[in-house]
Order: structure tokens, then sequence, then C-alpha cells
């Protein structure tokens, strides 16, 4: 629902202006595909501030890496989005990593 999208929104525009980072446990896949998804687009509308995005779990990586490479299973907006020449799911400043445990 869209009040839950803006408490999302609200909530780091209140961190980022206190200058924290903002830590989102998305532990199920296809959970973190679709915050990385609203993030895009709470970024893209300016409803948020450019952040730089950190996923950090091998399953969800991997599940993000798929789903950008196979835009031909992507519905109507993805593809639109897809349009833009990079993977629809990708913030701005959008960064795959690893901790080892």
């Amino acid at each position: 629902p869209e009040d839950g999208v803006e408490r999302l929104a609200a909530a780091i525009r209140a961190g980022a202006e206190r200058g924290g980072a903002i830590l989102v446990p998305a532990f199920a896949v296809g959970r973190a595909q679709m915050l990385i998804w609203l993030l895009r687009e709470l970024e893209r509308d300016g409803r948020i501030p450019r952040l730089a995005v950190y996923l950090d779990s091998p399953m969800a990586n991997r599940v993000t890496s798929l789903t950008c490479r196979h835009r031909e299973d992507h519905d109507e907006e993805m593809r639109r989005a897809s349009e833009e020449a990079r993977c629809p799911l990708c913030c701005e400043d959008f960064h795959r990593v690893e901790t080892p445990e």
C-alpha cells in the first residue's frame, strides 16, 4: 500500500538527514528485489535522496543478477524501466557485496 511506501520514504529521508546508515533486513527471495525496486522508484521520483545501496546476501545477489539478465520475464512496468539501459532493480549507486560470516 502507498502509505507503507510513504512511511519507508519518510524513514529513509529521516535517516539520511541525520547522516546515518539505514539497514533493512530482507531475507526472503523476492523481498530484497521488491525493496530494491521501491528504493529505485522513490529515488527516481525524488521522494528520497540518492544514497548508496548495498545488497549483502549471496542468494539475493544471485536472484537479482538473474532477474536483471532475464528481461523477457519482466512485467510491463519493469520492461519500461529496462529501456533506461540498466537493470531496473538497480538504484543509481547500487553495490552487490558478500560479507564473509
